[in-house]
Parts: C-alpha cells; structure tokens; sequence
C-alpha cells in the first residue's frame, strides 16, 4: 500500500518512524486508497475519524499562507500507527506554527512514545522548516498535556476563552509557546 505513496520525510527515534503527512501525500493517499486500508493508515478507531478527516481535507488545509506538516507515529516493531503528531496552523510567512498531537490507541498511552515523537518533530520544525516559533493551545484539564509541553521548555503566554469547538461544546484553551533561540539554548536536550 504505501509504497506507491510520494515520498516525504521520514524521522526516526528509538522506537518509532514518523512519517511526514504533506498535502500532496495527503490528497494521493485518500484519492486512492479504499476505507479500510485509510483507517489502517491513520491509525483510526472509527469511521468517524476518516469522515472528519476528509471533511478537514475538503474544507481546505491549505491556504496561500497556511500549511501543515503532520507525522504518523508507527512503531518500528509492527509498523502500527499508534498516533499523529505535527504542525497544523503553519504561517509559513511568519514562521510560526501550532504543534498537536494524539495517540489513538489508549495501549499505548504513558509509555513515553509522545515524548519521543514531540523531540523528534520540535526539532525538525526548528531545524528544517525554520520556524522561529511553535505554540501549544491545550486545555486547562489536559494535565498531561501540560507537562509535556513544560518538559520541553514552552511558556505560558495566555489563556483563550472559547477557544476549541468539539462534540458541540465549546472549550477553552491556555496558549504556550516555544522559541527557537530557547530550544537551541538547551541544544533540543530535552530527556526522553
């Protein structure tokens, strides 16, 4: 299957490949691959999530000056996609860009593959897609969440009220950010 996929970029840590999710991979792949082998591709649980994620495709990712570089996180043992990890929002001009995460199957939880893939992908974005800023929006009750983005150095700037619309209620959001200076202060030393 994804050998016919175009090629992007692949990062590597101990235990996992990130594979780059660009537009163009993203239009080829749901151009021509059928339901199942997409739900096994995203790593989705349900149909759901391809609906939504071809609702997102269909509205427009792109626009002149926004972009997005997405990783599928797959275990180097089975090759399973346990989660998503990347940068949506990227104001290319600016060079800034809003980093999410998630991993979709809850075995996989606490067990530090986040931590792995976020060093990977900060990295990267500061490294080769030169951005200067990567910002965090996560909700006041993700505790985990939380931590991990304090692990790696990104301050709190703000709180926004109102700020993310899911299963019709609206939540907020506190705002962190992490600047390249401050990362390359640290050298990316950030344990795992």
């Amino acid at each position: 299957m994804e050998t016919h996929i175009p090629q992007t970029a692949l990062l590597e840590t101990n235990r996992l490949f990130l594979k780059e999710i660009t537009p163009e991979w993203l239009h080829y792949a749901l151009a021509n691959f059928n339901d199942a082998e997409l739900m096994k591709l995203f790593g989705f649980n349900t149909a759901e999530e391809l609906t939504m994620e071809r609702k997102k495709y269909s509205a427009g990712m792109t626009t002149f000056s926004i972009s997005f570089r997405n990783f599928l996180m797959q275990l180097k043992t089975t090759g399973e996609t346990i989660g998503r990890i990347g940068f949506h929002t990227w104001q290319v001009r600016h060079f800034r860009a809003e980093i999410g995460y998630a991993i979709t199957n809850n075995a996989y939880k606490n067990q530090g593959y986040m931590t792995e893939a976020m060093k990977a992908v900060i990295d990267y974005g500061f490294r080769t897609m030169e951005l200067e800023r990567i910002e965090a929006c996560v909700g006041p009750g993700n505790t985990p969440s939380i931590k991990l983005v304090e692990k790696f150095g990104f301050s709190r700037e703000g709180y926004f009220r109102n700020h993310y619309y899911k299963d019709n209620v609206l939540y907020d959001s506190i705002s962190f950010a992490l600047l390249k200076q401050e990362y390359l202060n640290t050298s990316g030393d950030i344990p795992v």
